[in-house]
Protein backbone atom coordinates (compact mmCIF):
# COMPACT_ATOMS: atom_id res chain seq x y z
CA UNK A 1 0.00 0.00 0.00
CA UNK A 2 1.25 3.46 -0.83
CA UNK A 3 0.15 6.71 0.78
CA UNK A 4 0.91 10.02 -0.80
CA UNK A 5 -0.27 13.57 -1.11
CA UNK A 6 -1.87 14.16 -4.47
CA UNK A 7 0.24 15.97 -7.06
CA UNK A 8 -1.57 18.31 -9.44
CA UNK A 9 -3.87 16.22 -11.62
CA UNK A 10 -1.88 17.05 -14.75
CA UNK A 11 1.21 15.52 -13.12
CA UNK A 12 -0.48 12.34 -11.89
CA UNK A 13 0.55 9.36 -13.95
CA UNK A 14 -0.52 5.90 -12.80
CA UNK A 15 0.65 4.07 -15.93
CA UNK A 16 3.52 2.45 -14.05
CA UNK A 17 1.72 2.10 -10.72
CA UNK A 18 -0.22 -1.16 -10.52
CA UNK A 19 -1.90 -1.99 -7.24
CA UNK A 20 -4.41 -4.67 -6.32
CA UNK A 21 -6.70 -2.14 -4.68
CA UNK A 22 -6.77 1.64 -4.87
CA UNK A 23 -8.32 3.51 -1.94
CA UNK A 24 -8.87 7.23 -2.44
CA UNK A 25 -10.40 8.66 0.71
CA UNK A 26 -11.26 12.36 0.87
CA UNK A 27 -9.66 13.06 -2.48
CA UNK A 28 -12.08 13.42 -5.39
CA UNK A 29 -13.59 16.62 -3.99
CA UNK A 30 -10.18 18.34 -3.96
CA UNK A 31 -9.87 18.29 -7.75
CA UNK A 32 -12.10 19.68 -10.48
CA UNK A 33 -14.66 17.06 -11.56
CA UNK A 34 -12.95 16.31 -14.88
CA UNK A 35 -9.58 15.88 -13.16
CA UNK A 36 -11.06 13.52 -10.57
CA UNK A 37 -12.79 11.46 -13.25
CA UNK A 38 -9.49 11.13 -15.14
CA UNK A 39 -7.72 9.93 -11.96
CA UNK A 40 -10.55 7.49 -11.16
CA UNK A 41 -10.45 6.04 -14.68
CA UNK A 42 -6.67 5.58 -14.38
CA UNK A 43 -7.17 3.78 -11.08
CA UNK A 44 -9.81 1.50 -12.58
CA UNK A 45 -7.55 0.63 -15.50
CA UNK A 46 -4.59 -0.20 -13.23
CA UNK A 47 -6.37 -1.97 -10.35
CA UNK A 48 -6.04 -5.71 -10.00
CA UNK A 49 -9.09 -6.03 -7.74
CA UNK A 50 -10.85 -2.69 -7.55
CA UNK A 51 -11.17 0.90 -6.37
CA UNK A 52 -12.73 2.29 -3.18
CA UNK A 53 -13.54 5.99 -2.92
CA UNK A 54 -14.91 8.17 -0.16
CA UNK A 55 -16.03 11.78 -0.53
CA UNK A 56 -18.47 14.19 1.08
CA UNK A 57 -21.95 14.15 -0.41
CA UNK A 58 -23.04 17.52 -1.77
CA UNK A 59 -21.54 20.91 -1.02
CA UNK A 60 -19.48 20.61 2.17
CA UNK A 61 -16.72 23.24 2.05
CA UNK A 62 -13.88 23.13 4.53
CA UNK A 63 -13.57 25.98 7.04
CA UNK A 64 -11.97 29.05 5.40
CA UNK A 65 -9.07 29.05 7.86
CA UNK A 66 -8.17 25.49 6.85
CA UNK A 67 -8.20 26.39 3.16
CA UNK A 68 -6.18 29.55 3.88
CA UNK A 69 -3.53 27.50 5.68
CA UNK A 70 -3.43 24.90 2.89
CA UNK A 71 -5.04 25.77 -0.46
CA UNK A 72 -5.07 22.05 -1.41
CA UNK A 73 -7.82 21.60 1.20
CA UNK A 74 -10.29 23.51 -0.98
CA UNK A 75 -13.24 21.44 -2.19
CA UNK A 76 -13.20 22.08 -5.94
CA UNK A 77 -15.96 19.65 -6.92
CA UNK A 78 -19.18 18.33 -5.46
CA UNK A 79 -19.99 14.60 -5.49
CA UNK A 80 -23.17 12.59 -5.14
CA UNK A 81 -23.88 8.90 -5.01
CA UNK A 82 -25.33 9.18 -8.52
CA UNK A 83 -22.12 10.75 -9.84
CA UNK A 84 -20.11 7.74 -8.62
CA UNK A 85 -22.73 5.32 -9.95
CA UNK A 86 -22.42 6.96 -13.39
CA UNK A 87 -18.73 5.92 -13.27
CA UNK A 88 -19.71 2.30 -12.60
CA UNK A 89 -19.44 2.31 -8.80
CA UNK A 90 -21.79 0.83 -6.23
CA UNK A 91 -22.36 3.31 -3.41
CA UNK A 92 -23.41 3.41 0.21
CA UNK A 93 -23.66 6.32 2.63
CA UNK A 94 -21.33 6.50 5.60
CA UNK A 95 -22.79 5.81 9.04
CA UNK A 96 -23.03 9.56 9.59
CA UNK A 97 -24.84 9.92 6.26
CA UNK A 98 -22.71 12.78 4.95
CA UNK A 99 -20.18 10.85 2.86
CA UNK A 100 -20.45 8.46 -0.06
CA UNK A 101 -18.43 5.26 -0.05
CA UNK A 102 -18.09 4.01 -3.61
CA UNK A 103 -16.80 0.57 -4.63
CA UNK A 104 -15.82 -0.63 -8.09
CA UNK A 105 -14.61 -4.21 -8.55
CA UNK A 106 -12.86 -5.48 -11.65
CA UNK A 107 -14.44 -8.90 -11.07
CA UNK A 108 -17.96 -9.05 -9.57
CA UNK A 109 -17.88 -10.08 -5.93
CA UNK A 110 -20.19 -13.01 -6.66
CA UNK A 111 -17.38 -14.60 -8.66
CA UNK A 112 -15.07 -14.40 -5.64
CA UNK A 113 -17.79 -15.92 -3.47
CA UNK A 114 -18.19 -18.85 -5.82
CA UNK A 115 -14.51 -19.68 -5.33
CA UNK A 116 -15.14 -20.36 -1.65
CA UNK A 117 -18.69 -21.67 -1.97
CA UNK A 118 -20.20 -18.64 -0.20
CA UNK A 119 -23.29 -16.66 -1.03
CA UNK A 120 -22.90 -12.89 -0.86
CA UNK A 121 -25.86 -10.58 -1.07
CA UNK A 122 -25.88 -6.81 -1.49
CA UNK A 123 -23.01 -5.26 -3.42
CA UNK A 124 -22.21 -6.71 -6.81
CA UNK A 125 -20.74 -4.81 -9.72
CA UNK A 126 -21.61 -7.54 -12.17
Amino acid sequence: MARADMPPAGELDLRNRNFSLYIWQHGPEHLDRSESVAVIEQMKSRAGIGVILEAPIGDQPNPPELEAANPAEEHRSTWTEEAFEELGFTTERSQEGDHAIAVWLKTPISKYASLVGAEITGVDNG
